[in-house]
């Protein structure tokens, strides 16, 4: 069926006539609709890679946060282990590098560098270095494949796990705080630093109730939940928090072991700061990525495992001290709550109405526009509360926007194209969709018929009975009219009683049995008609006209000759059929 612009224009100001009451309700029924589909997609981790993206992206997009003067790493480069000669370093250096940090009196020295068995020479020179340094905290591997940590410093409680959490892309985005493993509680090397420094400054620990969340001064850190932010059912075993890197780990000043070694590390350098020792050798693969592109330490894309313990460190220590924001999420109610808040945005768009006055190419723009401009503003706003600490998941919401404004638009234009092509009340082809289906069909060779008819002494049903019992007999003839034809016959309301068929690839004589069958089912209803002069109960009169194969007769023709033959129908007496006698010229040539 062909569809032109102007007849969907008629329809729209049809449907405008109603109220926008409908409207209101399509848009809900869609969005909540969109809502459900996208909750149950994203039950399988549809989402989740496109979200951890978007995740690292506001990152990248954020502006550079200062240096935390409050750490300083000291790095073990490729270069530092060719000129020490030797790896691991041995008890002897490592215990001469201790001392000549902790001469200029640090507030904590984290050892990110395992020491589970001694490397000769200097064993006792060290142990009495771990004995003597009470703010220096070793490393342990809880997880797979597991380290232990120096002998001296766990039976001193100065051990703290070396274990980062790592997403199923291999990236860190979270910072593991604690664990509880065989019933004790471990600290990450990160959060004890943080734990130990501020300790220091009089602010402890303290679990405050009716709250499973620690918190340390004014500031609770929140707990990340399974299905929290972007995640999909995510491990969330021990204490984990969303990890707000500082930077590419250039937010911290650094210095190489070489260096300290040799004298060149100052007291400003180290006074009451934290001080994290580790690797950034390419060579002993103690390397992440993180949501950025680059590690400014070791110049490649990933990150030493030593940075993210100086991430978690300073994320703490920074939140406490200067108010620094922690990165939440919403309650998954919330979350979908602001998805299906988008989702009705979308579909909201059915409820502009200026588009329809323009050409398909304008309305077409005219619509995109919105979305986009809609896209584009949940973008910022998710962008913007992220910088203030809060992470909304943008795929459902981004999705819901466009899908469900796409579906929306898709399932009112089909109801007003019902409107142009379909008849209210019976429920068939209109008069406009008819006369398009016989230009449609004028240029085909087989043979066509067409049957016209007509409800007996309508009139006077309606004025016996009523409009309403009027409306409801011609739905039962329009019923058994659907019953006498063929399924591939096209019926129509051609008038207020007057109803078409159109038949294709049939014979004037079996055109005429498809009539006389129509006309015996609408009589084997047995609808009470007492102003009836033919019959006690409904009938109607048809009219049949037929086009033979290969005429080039316009079938408009054809259905006037329909229309004589059912005026000679009704003018012998009603109920009954007549087939017109005109024949046209392929008729005449055989």
């Amino acid at each position: 069926m062909a569809l032109r612009f102007s007849d969907l224009l008629l329809a729209q100001e049809k449907a405008e006539n109603h109220g926008s009451a409908s409207l209101w309700q399509l848009s809900f029924v869609v969005s909540l609709t969109v809502t459900v589909c996208l909750i149950l997609l994203n039950s399988t981790g549809l989402f989740q890679i496109l979200e951890w993206a978007i995740f690292d992206q506001y990152f990248r997009l954020r502006p550079q946060e200062a240096v935390d003067s409050r750490l300083l790493l000291v790095t073990i480069d490729e270069p530092d282990i060719s000129h020490l000669q030797q790896w691991p370093l041995s008890d002897e250096r490592l215990a001469q590098v201790l001392k000549q940090i902790d001469q200029y009196q640090p507030s904590v020295i984290g050892l990110d560098i395992y020491r589970d068995f001694s490397v000769p020479p200097g064993e006792n020179i060290l142990e009495e270095v771990f004995r003597n340094t009470p703010n220096l905290i070793g490393v342990e591997k809880i997880g797979h494949k597991p380290v232990d940590s120096s002998p001296t410093l766990a039976e001193r409680g100065q051990v703290a796990m070396a274990d980062v959490v790592m997403d199923d892309d291999g990236t860190v985005r979270r910072a593991l705080l604690s664990a509880n493993i065989n019933d004790e509680l471990r600290w990450s090397l990160g959060s004890a630093a943080a734990l130990l420094y501020l300790n220091q400054k009089g602010i402890i620990l303290e679990t405050r109730p009716f709250s499973d969340m620690p918190s340390l001064g004014n500031v609770s850190f929140p707990r990340l939940e399974t299905n929290g932010g972007g995640y999909v059912n995510a491990s969330t075993t021990g204490y984990q928090t969303l990890l707000n890197f500082r930077g590419p780990d250039d937010a911290f000043e650094s210095i190489s072991i070489t260096d300290v070694l040799e004298g060149k590390l100052s007291e400003l350098q180290v006074r009451d700061r934290i001080v994290f020792i580790g690797s950034i050798a390419p060579s002993l693969n103690d390397f992440v990525y993180t949501p950025y592109n680059k590690s400014a330490l070791t110049q490649t894309s990933q990150s030493p495992g030593v940075a993210v313990h100086a991430h978690t460190a300073s994320q703490m220590v920074s939140a406490v001290l200067d108010g620094r924001i922690l990165i939440q999420t919403w309650p998954t109610a919330v979350e979908w709550g602001w998805a299906f808040l988008w989702c009705t945005l979308g579909s909201g768009l059915i409820l502009i109405r200026g588009w329809r006055r323009q050409s398909s190419l304008s309305a077409f723009i005219s619509i995109g526009i919105p979305i986009l401009a809609l896209s584009f503003s949940l973008l910022l706003i998710n962008t913007l509360l992220f910088l203030i600490g809060w992470w909304m998941p943008t795929m459902p919401a981004l999705l819901g926007l466009t899908t469900s404004s796409i579906v929306s638009l898709v399932t009112d234009n089909s109801k007003l194209l019902k409107d142009a092509y379909i008849d209210g009340l019976t429920n068939v082809l209109n008069r406009r969709a008819f006369n398009q289906q016989l230009i449609k069909l004028q240029k085909v060779n087989h043979e066509i018929a067409i049957i016209l008819c007509d409800v007996d002494y309508f009139k006077g049903f309606n004025d016996v009975y009523g409009h309403p019992a009027g409306d409801n007999c011609l739905k039962q003839v329009v019923q058994s009219i659907q019953q006498a034809v063929r399924s591939q016959d096209t019926l129509a309301r051609y008038g207020g009683e007057e109803f078409a068929v159109i038949l294709q690839n049939v014979s004037p004589e079996k055109a005429c049995e498809i009539a006389e069958r129509m006309r015996e089912k609408v009589q084997s209803c047995q609808i009470p008609h007492v102003e009836s002069q033919v019959s006690p109960y409904v009938s109607i009169s048809c009219g049949v006209a037929t086009r033979l194969a290969n005429s080039n007769r316009p079938l408009s023709q054809i259905l006037i000759l329909a229309d004589q033959a059912l005026y000679q129908a009704k003018h012998s007496g009603r109920n009954q059929i007549a087939l017109s006698d005109c024949f046209d010229e392929a008729s005449n040539q055989n």
